[in-house]
């Protein structure tokens, strides 16, 4: 899988980074986790702080765009993002601390 940062827009108003990207060379789409690790290896930030917002691709073609924000913590995203974009990308070892919490 290679990912290419095509545009990289820092939001001063609610404090993080706005990050588009292509992924291309990667067969079926990849798993978020995935993604996360891939873009903060290129920016050198955690992986908790990163909501990729969207991935898409367009009939027929072997390229995936997507939309990510990076925020510098994940309370920091908990504080402007939506309830479902958390969960979505919440890492594994986030998912199964909740489910012992909730046990």
């Amino acid at each position: 899988m290679k990912l290419e940062l095509i545009e990289k827009k820092e939001n001063k108003l609610l404090d993080r980074l706005e990050v588009r990207f292509r992924i291309t060379d990667c067969g079926p789409t990849p798993k978020r986790g995935e993604v996360r690790e891939k873009i903060a290896a290129k920016l050198g930030v955690k992986s908790d702080g990163i909501i990729l917002d969207y991935l898409s691709s367009g009939y027929g073609e072997q390229a995936i765009m997507g939309y990510a924000k990076v925020y510098k913590s994940l309370e920091a995203a908990d504080k402007i993002e939506s309830g479902y974009l958390i969960k979505r990308n919440a890492s594994q070892t986030q998912k199964e601390e909740k489910k012992v919490d909730a046990e």
